[in-house]
């Protein structure tokens, strides 16, 4: 809200910043590529108020990429509407103890900030934030000698008592790979 009076020759602007939203739980989820993962929304059943509609977003995304309408009926029934971003690979389910989101087939791209939004007939909106990495195993790891070339069985052959230098490198990964050498 922006408001701006005149006295005189001065002027006075005054913003006001606020969230319409309760933001109810902010949740740190990750999962491995190709696999499903579970993410909760807090969807509180209140006596003296229903769920009219569920909305799930990716990121600060305006269109939500899955509604559920329980407008006049009970969330059991509620119809749901999933756009084609996931197609089949998403389903909500609002009857379990714990109402969750289930994305299938995870992809790399999958990963980021998933919100819950619960729109209530008179309390107020609130939301579950999901905060989810996708984790990709590296593609390849390669080890190389002090020489730069590939090392692809066996290293060597090296002198007894000799200084040998091996780097390791492994391609792509999500997050950023990180290697450690371990002795038998």
């Amino acid at each position: 809200m922006t408001i701006i009076s005149e006295v005189h020759d001065y002027w006075c602007n005054f913003t006001r910043h606020f969230s319409p939203y309760s933001v109810l739980s902010e949740i740190f989820l990750e999962a491995m590529v190709d696999t499903s993962i579970k993410m909760p929304c807090s969807v509180l059943q209140k006596t003296d108020d229903n769920v009219e509609f569920i909305f799930w977003y990716k990121n600060d995304g305006v269109n939500a990429f899955y509604t559920l309408d329980a407008r006049s009926r009970p969330l059991g029934e509620a119809s749901h509407v999933r756009n084609e971003t996931y197609g089949d690979r998403v389903r909500f389910y609002v009857t379990a103890a714990q109402p969750y989101l289930q994305l299938d087939s995870l992809k790399a791209e999958d990963s980021g900030a998933y919100f819950c939004r619960v729109d209530y007939q008179w309390s107020a909106t609130e939301l579950t934030k999901v905060n989810l990495v996708v984790i990709v195993p590296p593609k390849k790891l390669i080890i190389r000698d002090d020489s730069g070339q590939e090392v692809r069985d066996v290293a060597g052959p090296y002198r007894e008592r000799s200084t040998i230098s091996l780097s390791c490198e492994a391609q792509k990964g999500i997050p950023a790979p990180n290697v450690t050498w371990w002795r038998q």
